[in-house]
């Protein structure tokens, strides 16, 4: 079936996906939480794999992956399907660059009884 999928791409956005006859029509893209509810708004199935339904997602069903649906689709594809998607190159999807901080003092991450000192006995 045709169904948009939302889910929380944390700092307070959402991604939003569509597929369509089985098919990923369009990606995952990241939106605000304004843009996200404009997009409910217009309607049509609306389902979530986070495990906790985004906030925003009143009434939106949350489904996670089942490795037996997956194969009972793959079962019902043709020959020329599996050897295309066969072909496809997995890559991760990122939707946002990496967010990393750095501890400001030393011995912030670690317990400075564990740190342990760079002589040699």
């Amino acid at each position: 079936p045709d169904y948009h999928v939302l889910g929380d791409a944390r700092r307070g956005s959402f991604y939003v996906a569509t597929v369509a006859a089985g098919q990923l029509v369009r990606a995952p893209m990241i939106q605000t939480s304004e843009q996200a509810l404009e997009e409910i708004s217009k309607g049509g199935k609306w389902i979530t794999l986070d495990a906790k339904a985004p906030a925003l997602s009143a009434g939106i069903e949350c489904f996670q992956p089942d490795a037996c649906q997956l194969a009972k689709i793959v079962g019902r594809w043709t020959e020329e399907q599996i050897t295309d998607h066969s072909k496809a190159v997995l890559e991760p999807i990122y939707l946002q660059e990496a967010f990393i901080t750095i501890a400001k003092k030393v011995g912030k991450m670690v317990p400075q009884d564990i740190i342990v000192s760079s002589k040699v006995p």
